[in-house]
């Protein structure tokens, strides 16, 4: 009987786990997401990443579109979460429709027009991200601990007190606080182009109220 070559074996071996993940249809607690692979990423070292990739630190996908002003608005207290508790968790957004050229633009009017620098790992223009993640609404937030995915929630789950239970292990977390105010989160089905004038970046748009954002944003995701 013929052996298969060694470089063969090790190369199924690899394979294996990603047709695994490949084949399943939406991540959800509790799943393992330990061969899962981090695409298209910018502001990092490495194009890709995998959780063994972040030194076991708590990992937290924040799930965001250029049509959420609330995703945006959110950046200066993701940026402050990320400093406050930098030996332990490591942010990285996650904008699966836009391209790489798209995001750094808004990366660079953010930086324009309100002084925010986003220095943190962003996977952009990554569609195989809709059909594992339940993206029903933005900002959509997973985190993932000892490579297994622990919550799958909204922004709201944002805060030190909350980030803290889970790195101490305890997984019953309170949303009595807000991380991003009602007002300021845009519900959506992160496909569907929302109604509007203009984009919430255009620089026409600076200084106006959350409720005018809503108003005048519009998501182009999806359509062309």
């Amino acid at each position: 009987m013929k052996k298969i070559p060694q470089a063969v074996v090790c190369m199924l071996l690899f394979i294996f786990p990603l047709i695994k993940i490949s084949a399943q249809e939406t991540l959800s607690v509790g799943s393992s997401v330990r061969h899962f692979t981090i695409r298209n990423l910018i502001n990092h070292s490495s194009p890709t990443a995998k959780m063994e990739d972040f030194n076991r630190k708590l990992v937290i996908l924040d799930f965001w579109g250029k049509g959420c002003s609330g995703c945006i608005l959110s950046w200066p207290k993701l940026l402050a979460l990320q400093k406050e508790f930098a030996d332990s968790i490591q942010i990285v957004l996650m904008d699966p429709w836009e391209t790489e050229a798209e995001v750094r633009g808004i990366f660079e009017k953010r930086k324009r027009l309100a002084s925010v620098i986003m220095d943190l790992p962003c996977s952009v223009d990554d569609r195989d991200l809709l059909r594992l993640f339940p993206i029903t609404t933005t900002p959509l937030i997973v985190m993932i601990k000892d490579d297994s995915i622990r919550y799958i929630a909204n922004g709201d789950i944002m805060k030190p007190s909350n980030i803290s239970a889970v790195l101490k292990g305890n997984f019953m977390l309170s949303a009595n606080e807000t991380f991003i105010d009602n007002d300021e989160r845009i519900r959506s089905d992160a496909i569907t182009p929302f109604f509007g004038r203009s984009n919430i970046i255009n620089d026409r748009n600076e200084g106006l109220s959350i409720s005018d954002l809503i108003e005048q944003s519009t998501l182009t995701r999806g359509k062309s």
